[in-house]
């Protein structure tokens, strides 16, 4: 880094330099076992042109380069969310270069390039079962604001007629329009003041207040979801269950088979009575892929995934003031 400030380049140390992501660079990490999804690493055109239209939030891939091995040993995505907050990604290093520094100075690095953007907090998310990683964060800065069940997985095949038609159509948009009975969920509109104040009800018994404060939620902006990267070129569905002490909001985008789902209320009613039917729905809508959150551990919520065959992860979600 020169005089503070984070540039195209940065040095880490004599022989590694910190520069943003080329096409080699993703094939050595690939070759090292980068575990996330290699899409993560190689964009498509297509991911370029949302992010342009704002159909993705604007993202910064970084690397840890080795000059004297022309090696790319380490990665992270800085994203930002809003103008105000970003999160840190995928964080990565090449196993045979761990125990150096390196995702310290990537993460550090970043940090300085988000604040330089005019972002004020920056948060990312922890496996739970990664304890010394979560230690490296805190001494960085960063501090414990939650906890996050995450499912994941397909739920269908994909069924194109149908995913082409409701997206055409305004995918979910109609939906919310008025309020109907889907079996044991209602699809309510969240115009009114009226509705807004009473699912805000329920949202603030479930969260704390370290969430709350670090994201800055009120009863304006909580139905934008866990991250206020949700935007309203979203399509975004509200579900309420027949007692009215939970309730779920269902993100996707147009031309997409895939939606995330956040779950706010009373575990055993989210459980016993929401996620069947709500899969039900999106089936229906030609959603074939699934993300699923639920804020602190659930066993119920755990049992259910892996009876529908979904992933499990656990995260400690964690926030910077910068």
């Amino acid at each position: 880094m020169d005089g503070g400030k984070a540039q195209n380049t940065a040095n880490l140390g004599e022989k590694i330099i910190i520069k943003e992501l080329t096409p080699k660079d993703a094939n050595d990490l690939i070759k090292a076992g980068f575990p996330f999804h290699k899409g993560v690493l190689i964009q498509k055109p297509i991911r370029g042109l949302l992010q342009a239209t704002k159909l993705f939030s604007r993202s910064t891939k970084l690397v840890a380069y080795d000059v004297k091995e022309k090696l790319a040993i380490g990665f992270l995505c800085l994203e930002e969310n809003t103008p105000s907050l970003n999160s840190i990604k995928f964080v990565f290093t090449n196993p045979r270069f761990r125990k150096r520094g390196v995702a310290t100075g990537l993460i550090n690095f970043a940090l300085l390039l988000a604040k330089e953007r005019g972002a004020k907090k920056v948060h990312l998310d922890v496996k739970y079962e990664a304890p010394q990683v979560i230690q490296l964060y805190e001494k960085i800065g960063f501090r414990m604001i939650g906890h996050t069940m995450m499912g994941q997985g397909y739920i269908s095949r994909f069924p194109h007629l149908r995913m082409i038609g409701h997206t055409m159509m305004g995918q979910g948009y109609i939906s919310r329009l008025r309020v109907k009975k889907k079996g044991q969920l209602i699809s309510l509109s969240t115009r009114s003041k009226k509705t807004k104040d009473s699912l805000y009800s329920i949202y603030q018994l479930f969260m704390n207040k370290k969430w709350k404060e670090f994201f800055n939620i009120n009863p304006d902006n909580f139905i934008n979801g866990h991250i206020p990267d949700w935007q309203s070129f979203f399509f975004r569905d509200v579900f309420v269950n027949d007692q009215f002490n939970s309730f779920v909001l269902v993100f996707n985008r147009p031309f997409f088979s895939d939606a995330t789902v956040e779950m706010y209320g009373d575990s055993k009613a989210i459980v016993t009575s929401m996620l069947d039917e709500l899969m039900k729905i999106l089936y229906k809508r030609g959603i074939s892929y699934i993300n699923i959150k639920v804020f602190n551990f659930n066993d119920k919520f755990s049992y259910w995934c892996k009876e529908k065959g979904l992933e499990i992860y656990q995260f400690v979600n964690m926030g910077k003031i910068l």
